[in-house]
């Protein structure tokens, strides 16, 4: 990743939030970088944003335990749902 050394995450103490993410990524064969272009807001500003809101999804996942499942994005996009107010979709 250019963005997050999920390696050097690793070697953080157990139960810090670094370890449970690059644990998280790793498990899934996740990148952090590997997240399409945004598309359909032609905003430089607003796309910035939607691409930040969509890497932090994984966050998410590493802080509420949810697996990448149907049921744990559902759960997760219930928790968008109260944290953002963005729409679901």
């Amino acid at each position: 990743s250019d963005t997050i050394d999920l390696n050097a995450l690793l070697q953080s103490e157990e139960g810090t939030f670094g370890h449970v993410y690059a644990q998280f990524m790793q498990a899934h064969g996740f990148d952090p970088d590997e997240r399409s272009k945004v598309k359909f807001i032609s905003d430089p500003e607003l796309s910035y944003i939607m691409l930040r809101y969509r890497q932090c999804h994984d966050f998410w996942h590493a802080l509420f335990g949810l697996p990448p499942t149907v049921f744990g994005e559902l759960a997760l996009k219930w928790v968008e749902l109260l944290q953002t107010g963005l729409p679901v979709a």
